[in-house]
Formats: C-alpha cells, structure tokens, sequence
C-alpha cells in the first residue's frame, strides 16, 4: 500500500511540474485594442486601395515624411499618421 501511495505521489508532482512549466510558456495573444486597430489600418489600406479605381478624377497626395504617393482619399499616411499633401501639378 506505501508504494502504490509512493507512485501516485510521483504522478502528482511530475503532473503539476509540467502544468507549471506550461504556464510558464504560455504566450497572451494580442490585446482587443490591438487587433481592432490592426484591422482599422488594414481597412484604410483597402480603401487607400480602391479609391482611384471608384474616381473618375483622381488626386493623389504626397506624405511630406516618407514622400511616399497616396490615393487623394485618404486623409493621413497609414504608416505614420501624417497629413498628406495634395500634389500640384
């Protein structure tokens, strides 16, 4: 009877050492305020995107930080938040 005792005291301990070690591993997943906002900038790129396609006359800006051509709908740069600047041609 101590040994079978002896045994199932082993199994407890070997189970709650790889309980620990997988808590201890366990990674959190993003946050909901990180996952909206990732999803709000992939929509502004979408829209960012579309928009010369759905215009007839087309206005294209210009993020005075990286010089990088946007769509004349959007207001910001994606990446950095910028106001773009309408191009004169």
């Amino acid at each position: 009877m101590a040994a079978l005792q002896d045994q199932m005291d082993k199994i407890a301990v070997l189970f709650f050492c790889v309980l620990l070690a997988g808590c201890a591993t366990a990674r959190p997943g993003p946050s909901r305020s990180e996952t909206v906002s990732a999803q709000v900038e992939a929509a502004r790129k979408v829209v960012g995107a579309l928009a010369p396609a759905a215009s007839k006359d087309t206005v294209e800006k210009y993020s005075p930080l990286t010089g990088r051509h946007y769509s004349g709908a959007l207001e910001f740069e994606p990446g950095t938040g910028a106001r773009l600047i309408p191009v004169e041609e």
